[in-house]
């Protein structure tokens, strides 16, 4: 009998990201809120070079956020937001070395 491969929905493919375009920035929303601009541009940044991307190490990346880090790491920040202005500093330090482009 021969065995059926499940199929798994790769993360990206030739039509983009396989998730939604307004899919929460999960700990960058915390910090930053819904519609700020920094949220915005990490967003855009995600959709248009991290997710289009086949390398493992970015592929890793998106799956470890979106599944294990970025809801408790958000949740954490809600109930401790006194750490909320380390997790900008992160967020910024990751910006620069990223040569991430914010648009306002």
């Amino acid at each position: 009998m021969k065995e059926v491969e499940k199929q798994k929905k790769p993360l990206v493919s030739n039509d983009g990201p396989n998730f939604s375009p307004n899919f929460k920035c999960f700990v960058v929303t915390a910090c930053y809120g819904q519609d700020d601009y920094i949220t915005d541009s990490l967003r855009v940044w995600r959709d248009k070079i991290l997710a289009q991307g086949t390398e493992k190490g970015k592929i890793l990346f998106i799956r470890a956020y979106y599944s294990f880090l970025g809801r408790p790491g958000a949740s954490i920040l809600e109930i401790a937001p006194f750490l909320k202005p380390i997790a900008k500093k992160a967020i910024n330090w990751f910006i620069k070395i990223n040569g991430i482009k914010l648009t306002k």
